[in-house]
């Protein structure tokens, strides 16, 4: 595993994380709650391009809270960006983007080769 800091987009996006959980912590004080708020259940639309489009994925449609969402995009981005990619044209067409069993989320990404 590369042990290089995040850079770039990784580095803001962490950034952005952070100031979430801050808002967030704030949100528990106020409303005097035990469990970690979700951030989904405070704004109607998270969205972001590229690493933030994960962001938002993470905190919409997965449902994490802000620390468990900053955890988890530490360790993606670790195992995604220590490892040279290159791009190849995959079959994809059974993947589904909605799953029509569960309701839809307000969530979206920015993503261009």
């Amino acid at each position: 595993m590369n042990d290089k800091p995040l850079y770039g987009g990784g580095i803001r996006g962490l950034s952005e994380l952070l100031i979430l959980e801050e808002i967030m912590r704030r949100i528990k004080h106020d409303l005097e709650i035990t469990d970690d708020p979700l951030p989904a259940d405070f704004f109607d639309l998270i969205g972001g391009t590229s690493t933030r489009g994960l962001i938002a994925l993470l905190l919409r449609r997965v449902r994490l809270s802000a620390p468990k969402a900053r955890k988890e995009y530490v360790r993606i981005t670790k195992d995604v960006f220590s490892i040279p990619r290159h791009f190849t044209k995959h079959n994809r067409g059974e993947e589904r983007m909605l799953d029509r069993l569960r309701p839809s989320y307000k969530v979206f990404v920015y993503a261009v080769p």
